[in-house]
């Protein structure tokens, strides 16, 4: 056997393995910035859901009047038919902030961008909220009510990501990190 032919034997399977090593690593890049963009689009059409639906809208306008009012006692023991009915659209709003906090967990919504578009209004909610949630918790005997609310609202007034770890929310904040940069 000469050198031609034994180096033609060694390059040419190296070449392929070369070659497949590389598409291997192309499509997962591509896979994973697919995967940011989907998750980016989801979080869009729950914030774009959010504020034009009618319930959610009148949920939230129930938590503000409560919040106002500091009426939350008398949502814990409803009595007349609108006390209900205002318990049920409060529950409403919180069930809507939880859901989107477990999708976070989950990796369908997108936790950079809810953090920069309503970090202020979820920990302002949550303090106006808490003391209701930690006094449902305990007549319904359930401690993990709305646990992913406060999870993200402590977290994020605290300038902390849950699902990112790697980084923290003022690397973002004069734009010159690329958000899906470091990412796994």
């Amino acid at each position: 056997m000469n050198l031609i032919s034994f180096i033609g034997l060694v390059l040419s399977p190296l070449a392929i393995l070369t070659s497949a090593f590389f598409a291997f690593k192309a499509a997962k890049k591509a896979l994973k910035t697919q995967r940011s963009i989907a998750r980016k689009r989801a979080t869009l059409d729950v914030l774009l859901k959010a504020e034009t639906d009618p319930v959610l809208e009148e949920a939230t306008a129930i938590f503000r009047d409560v919040r106002d009012s500091s009426n939350f006692d008398k949502m814990l023991n409803p009595v007349s038919q609108r006390d209900k009915d205002d318990m049920l659209k409060l529950q409403a709003f919180l069930n809507h902030h939880e859901l989107i906090f477990c999708g976070i967990m989950e990796d369908s919504l997108d936790e950079l961008f809810l953090f920069q578009y309503r970090r202020g209004i979820v920990i302002h909610y949550w303090h106006a909220i808490k003391e209701f949630v930690m006094a449902a918790r305990n007549k319904s005997h359930n401690a993990r009510a709305y646990q992913r609310f406060q999870l993200f609202a402590e977290a994020w007034e605290q300038n902390r990501f849950i699902t990112r770890q790697k980084l923290k929310p003022s690397d973002y904040l004069d734009n010159s990190t690329k958000p899906d940069q470091y990412q796994d």
